[in-house]
Formats: structure tokens, sequence, C-alpha cells
């Protein structure tokens, strides 16, 4: 089995609200988030961009995922 680390901010702060934007999603309701506007990128493009960070939700790996020593428990 492999264990991994990761952070994620409470759901009521501004930081967790402004990464669901980003991504497009909300993981905890369920629900789409308007992804912010860029002149730059389409909102299709935008949407194209954050497909695969979507699927995992707002949240900071510290730790890559790793099997833990022969003999040891979590």
């Amino acid at each position: 089995m492999r264990y991994a680390i990761y952070f994620t901010p409470n759901p009521e702060t501004l930081l967790w609200q402004k990464l669901c934007s980003w991504l497009g999603w909300n993981p905890l309701s369920g629900m789409t988030c308007t992804h912010p506007s860029f002149p730059e990128i389409t909102p299709d493009r935008f949407h194209e961009i954050t497909r695969k960070p979507r699927k995992y939700g707002p949240h900071a790996t510290l730790k890559a995922p790793f099997h833990l020593r022969q003999n040891t428990s979590v």
C-alpha cells in the first residue's frame, strides 16, 4: 500500500474558494465554479488546461506517494 501527505485548505477560507474557482470545480459540494477570466485565454481553453488537476481538487503534495518500510505500520 502507498501513502502520501497532502495539504488541503480549510473549505471555509478564501484560499479554498479561489482554488476551486481556478479549477472550475468544488469537490466538496460537487458543484462547478466559474473560472477566472483572462484576456489571453479563452474560457474553453482555460477549462481544457485545468481538466486533469480538476480531478484531484485543491491540494498541495507535501510528500509524494511512498511505501512504508517492511514491518512498519501507520
